[in-house]
Formats: C-alpha cells, structure tokens, sequence
C-alpha cells in the first residue's frame, strides 16, 4: 500500500471545504496538485486567455469588495503559477492594475 504523501493528508483533513483539485497531467509527481474552494473555482472558469487578471476578479467575484478582491485573486493567481497551472504572457507591455490612467 502506498502511503499518504504530506500534501495527501493536508488535503484530506480540509476536504469539507474543497470544490475541486487541479493536476498538471504534464507533471509525473503525484503530489503536484492544488485544491481549491469554490471561490477560487469562479476565478479559475473566468479564465479564457484574454482576460486581465483584473478584468476576471471582476467577472467572478462582482460582489466582492474592490481591495479584498483584488488581494485574494493575486494570491490564487500567485498559487496557480507556482503548481503550474498558469503561464502568463507578459510581452504584451500593458499596464497593470494599479498603474491605469483614469
């Protein structure tokens, strides 16, 4: 029987509150996964490869006060980067969030 790896059973101890888990099938480690809770899950169907980070925020949680928004969106994003669900483009040069002119 294989045992359960760290990440295996922090997963399982926080079930209750997990909508879904993203595997990177690119990956041959199985512990490379990331659970996340619905929220999060909002955020992740927004995603279609043209949006801003900002512009999905916007999209999936409408309701949620701009700046806590903001900060839990860029900290899902962050987490999505490090277990190589995303990949940004930044050679685009478009201003971020914080720096649109009004």
């Amino acid at each position: 029987m294989e045992k359960l790896s760290a990440a295996a059973r922090n997963l399982k101890s926080k079930r209750r509150h997990l909508t879904a888990v993203l595997i990177n099938q690119t990956h041959s480690y199985r512990d490379l996964f990331l659970p996340i809770s619905a929220t999060e899950k909002r955020l992740f169907d927004a995603i279609d490869g043209t949006l801003t980070i900002g512009a999905i925020a916007e999209r999936a949680l409408p309701s949620s006060p701009n700046k806590s928004r903001l900060d839990m969106t860029r900290s899902f994003f962050e987490r999505l980067w490090w277990y190589d669900q995303v990949v940004f483009d930044a050679s685009t040069g478009s201003k971020c969030a914080d720096q649109v002119e009004a």
